[in-house]
Parts: C-alpha cells; sequence; structure tokens
C-alpha cells in the first residue's frame, strides 16, 4: 500500500469517528473530555438547577455551552452558563 493510500485511508477513519460522535450527540458531548466524569457532570447539573429551578433545562444549557467552547473544562462552561442566567435576569 502506498503511502498516499495510507494517509487517506488514516483520513477516512478519522471521518467516520467523527460521524460516529456526532450522531451520538448529547451524552458523547457532556462527558467527551477523559478527565471529566458522569459525577462531575450530574454535579455541574445540579450547581445549575439552582438559577433554572429544573434539571433538563441545566442540562441543555451546559450542553449548548460546551458545545460553543469544545476547548475549555467543565468548571469554565459551569461558570459562564450561570453567569449568563445571572446576566440575563437583570
Amino acid at each position: 500500500m502506498a503511502m498516499g493510500e495510507l494517509a487517506w485511508l488514516v483520513l477516512g477513519f478519522m471521518v467516520l469517528v467523527w460521524l460516529v460522535c456526532m450522531v451520538l450527540g448529547l451524552p458523547v458531548l457532556l462527558v467527551w473530555r477523559a478527565q471529566t466524569t458522569p459525577a462531575q457532570v450530574r454535579a455541574a447539573v445540579r450547581e445549575i438547577s439552582v438559577y433554572t429551578h429544573q434539571g433538563k433545562t441545566a442540562a441543555r444549557l451546559l450542553y449548548h455551552t460546551r458545545l460553543e467552547h469544545r476547548d475549555k473544562p467543565l468548571r469554565w462552561c459551569v461558570e459562564k452558563t450561570i453567569g449568563d442566567l445571572v446576566r440575563d435576569r437583570r
């Protein structure tokens, strides 16, 4: 197998993995980092729920914040979500 064919094969595999992750959606994105555990995500959703009074709403807000800021850690996303909620209540 030529080097060019191998490169295309690797690229195709990477695209396939990306598509599978996109299809799986929310669970993958909420816990996509190795250092983020499901327990940490649940605690984060509970913390945001203090401001939203609904767990589903808190999970949705955290999900979208993490989508927009994939490079940021969970703690930062929680603080941004809470900050946005407090700011929008003024």
